[in-house]
């Protein structure tokens, strides 16, 4: 969400701290996350009404991602991309958001 591309290999990178509050023509953009003992890697979003969202995740295991405590399935409503080898990348519409997952180190 608040990401930018850096770096040789033109990766996703964080760029902005623990928590972001963004002013948009659309309203407030919110973002809050953090990395737990081991690998656990948690963001929380707010979208905005009448926009949408990339959402880079740090983990190329599908299996290990969470959106708002459910584990997506073939079913959910946001389908999933890798991108390369380190990331799952989700488009999201306007809303609320918590996702969960393991990072690969």
């Amino acid at each position: 969400m608040a990401g930018k591309f850096s770096g040789e290999n033109h990766k996703p990178a964080i760029c902005c701290g623990p928590k972001e509050l963004s002013s948009t023509v659309a309203g407030n953009i919110s973002s809050s996350w953090e990395k737990s003992a081991g690998s656990h890697f948690s963001l929380k979003i707010n979208v905005p009404k009448g926009t949408a969202a990339g959402v880079y995740l740090p983990t190329p295991d599908l299996n290990s991602v969470k959106i708002n405590g459910e584990k997506l399935t073939q079913e959910s409503e946001i389908k999933p991309r890798l991108e390369g080898d380190k990331w799952v990348v989700l488009t999201v519409n306007a809303g609320d958001y918590q996702f969960e997952c393991e990072m690969k180190e």
